[in-house]
C-alpha cells in the first residue's frame, strides 16, 4: 500500500465505486454463489445506485484511495433492523477491489465508519454478512465485531446472513 487516504465519497467517485463493487462482489462470492447468480448487476448499474445513495444522502459513503484511484468504499446509515434504536448505526456495504485486498484499506474504511458513528452519537455499529463468507467473518472478528444472534435469509439463491455488532466508544 502506498498511502491510505479515506474521505467522504462524491458523485464523481461513483463510476469507480461501481467498478470496485462489481469486482469485489464477483471475487468475494465466487464459490459461495452459483455461477448463474454471479452474472447479476454490472458496474454501470452499481454506479447509478451509488450516485443515487450519495446524492440523496440516504447513506454516508466513504472511499479509500490509492494514488488517486478508488480502491474501496464503505456505506454507513442508521440501522435498518426492525426494533433498532436511534443510537445504532449499520455498515451497509464494505467492498475493496481484490487487487487491494489485505493492504489495510478495509480496516481504514471501518475506522472511518467508526469515527462517523462517534460523530452521529451511535453507541453501536452492526453489519450483515453471509455466514458462509468465512474470510469476511474473520475480518470483522479481527476488528472487534461479534455475532449477536441475528439471522436472516436473503438473496437468490437464499443464503443465511448473520448480524455482527460492536460497541462504539471514544476509548
Amino acid at each position: 500500500m502506498t498511502s491510505l487516504l479515506v474521505r467522504p465519497a462524491t458523485p464523481a467517485d461513483t463510476e469507480q465505486i461501481g467498478m470496485v463493487h462489481n469486482n469485489a462482489w464477483r471475487e468475494a462470492y465466487r464459490g459461495l454463489l452459483p455461477v448463474a447468480a454471479m452474472g447479476g448487476a454490472d458496474a454501470v448499474a452499481r454506479a447509478r445506485q451509488w450516485r443515487t445513495n450519495i446524492e440523496s444522502g440516504a447513506r454516508d459513503v466513504f472511499v479509500a484511495l490509492s494514488d488517486g484511484h478508488v480502491v474501496g468504499f464503505c456505506s454507513v446509515a442508521p440501522s435498518r433492523d426492525v426494533g433498532a434504536g436511534a443510537d445504532c448505526g449499520e455498515i451497509t456495504a464494505l467492498y475493496v477491489d481484490p487487487s487491494a485486498w489485505r493492504r489495510g484499506y478495509g480496516r481504514g474504511l471501518v475506522r472511518a465508519a467508526w469515527q462517523h458513528a462517534l460523530v452521529r452519537r451511535w453507541s453501536e455499529l452492526t453489519l450483515w454478512v453471509f455466514r458462509s463468507n468465512q474470510a469476511a467473518c474473520s475480518f470483522y472478528l479481527s476488528l472487534g465485531f461479534r455475532p449477536d444472534g441475528g439471522e436472516k435469509v436473503e438473496g437468490d439463491p437464499p443464503l443465511l446472513e448473520v448480524r455482527y455488532r460492536t460497541v462504539v466508544d471514544a476509548g
